[in-house]
């Protein structure tokens, strides 16, 4: 199964809910991947 990766939009500590639905599509097309850009640390509370 392919992997595919989804870049993340994040506010406040959270996942926008736009994220999330396109991880679960990802779903569908394979293995999905988050992809958080930020200052190190800013994936730490998703």
């Amino acid at each position: 199964m392919a992997e595919v990766l989804v870049l993340v939009e994040h506010a406040d500590g959270a996942l926008k809910k736009v994220s999330s639905e396109l991880i679960t599509a990802a779903r569908v097309l394979g293995e999905p991947a988050a992809v958080v850009m930020g200052k190190p640390g800013t994936a730490d509370p998703l």
